[in-house]
């Protein structure tokens, strides 16, 4: 950099994008024919469990933050060894708004079943500095760690500052970057519509939600347990049906893995499987159905 005594060199990148995950991908993606008509997009077929070293521990980080971890994983794997003391290996990561498919997910969960159910890992999981926070904890990075929050400049604006930290003599070396995640299905222009407490223990409850069922254009089911849920609403709905199988239960239900079986074994067809607790995925799929059900009409209703 100008005007200062040391040198800055990029020496790895890593890219997860819609367009294709890892530098290579991600630049064939650029040189392809490009993505028109789309109001927002997402990387539909994510798995973000080789970045983390439990399934319980990628469910309990926001989409941004796996993203965030996924990419520093190719950028650390590209770089190699750095000799760098720790103190000295700073973390200046960027985003414009942080976990906001967390916050608005527990903000419904407030506001329909009460403050009591709302999960003890909202804060850590929407906070801005979540993504920073857990690539120096991953790579036991002890530098200065930033967040910066600039909007759509915000990545622009960490890696410039990285850089001025290692050319002032501050820092060795720096992560540096950004993560985003906001394609929520209220950002897709639809109207979600929960409907809980139906579990196949009642089904006069089932029967009760029947006529707000028939009027929605897709169902996403969520169930642990046995999993019997999906097979119930999938027989009496001809509505698209995805299931996504949790790991919310006792017993036998193996954190989700008894209900992700008994899913995929489900006698009403038509029912389409997701992985454990892929909420995410599920949405992106419904997004994709409504899209092509009513593509004139800018909202839609799903339950």
């Amino acid at each position: 950099m100008k005007g200062v005594g040391h040198r800055v060199a990029i020496t790895g990148l890593g890219v997860v994008a819609p367009c294709g995950i890892g530098k290579d991908a991600y630049w064939n993606g650029l040189m392809g024919p490009g993505i028109t008509n789309s109001r927002s997009l997402e990387i539909s077929d994510w798995d973000p469990q080789p970045y983390f070293d439990s399934p319980k521990d990628a469910r309990r980080a926001d989409r941004v933050e796996q993203l965030a971890l996924a990419a520093a994983s190719e950028a650390f794997a590209q770089a190699g060894t750095l000799n760098v003391d720790p103190s000295r290996f700073g973390t200046i990561f960027a985003t414009g708004i942080g976990g906001l498919h967390t916050l608005e997910e527990q903000v419904i969960i407030r506001v329909e079943k009460g403050e009591r159910r709302v999960s003890p890992f909202l804060v850590p999981m929407m906070m801005a500095n979540a993504s920073g926070a857990a690539i120096s904890m991953k790579y036991g990075l002890q530098g200065p760690n930033e967040t910066i929050c600039t909007a759509c400049a915000a990545g622009t604006h960490a890696i410039g500052y990285a850089a001025r930290l290692i050319a002032w003599g501050r820092c060795d070396a720096v992560a540096t970057g950004g993560s985003e995640c906001a394609a929520t299905l209220t950002a897709h222009g639809m109207r979600p519509l929960r409907i809980t407490d139906v579990g196949v223990a009642g089904l006069h409850r089932i029967l009760d939600a029947a006529e707000e069922l028939a009027a929605v254009d897709a169902i996403v089911v969520v169930a642990g347990m046995e999993g019997a849920l999906a097979s119930v609403i999938g027989g009496l709905s001809g509505k698209p049906v995805i299931a996504v199988p949790t790991n919310v239960g006792y017993g036998s239900g193996l954190e989700g893995v008894t209900a992700l079986l008994a899913m995929h074994a489900t006698c009403a067809n038509g029912v389409t499987v997701v992985g454990i607790d892929n909420g995410y995925g599920a949405a992106c799929a419904v997004a994709r159905i409504v899209r092509s059900l009513r593509p004139d009409q800018k909202q839609a209703k799903q339950a």
